[in-house]
């Protein structure tokens, strides 16, 4: 298994995608998180390891009120790499609407 752990903080933005974030499609969630002021903390376990093209990414992540440390969020989501794959992802709307500080 290949870890990938990172936190996203609003300061410290990407300057590219890896091909795990791209697979996971949920990279744009974690930017909205930060624009509202929260830090990510997430996880992409990439299978099998040492692959060329890996069979299935395990992708989890927290977010977090840096002021307080106290967890608002957290979702987690197995992948299979083929296409069809998809998620719940929070929307923008809901995110402003329920977790705005």
């Amino acid at each position: 298994m290949i870890n990938v752990t990172a936190r996203v903080q609003r300061t410290a933005g990407p300057t590219g995608r890896t091909a795990a974030e791209r697979g996971v499609g949920q990279w744009p969630v974690w930017a909205d998180w930060t624009r509202l002021g929260y830090e990510v903390d997430y996880k992409i376990d990439v299978y099998p390891p040492g692959a060329v093209r890996p069979d299935m990414f395990d992708s989890s992540y927290v977010v977090r009120d840096p002021k307080t440390g106290k967890i608002v969020y957290e979702n987690e989501k197995s992948f299979k790499n083929k296409a069809g794959q998809s998620f719940n992802r929070i929307t923008w709307r809901d995110m402003q609407e329920n977790y705005t500080r």
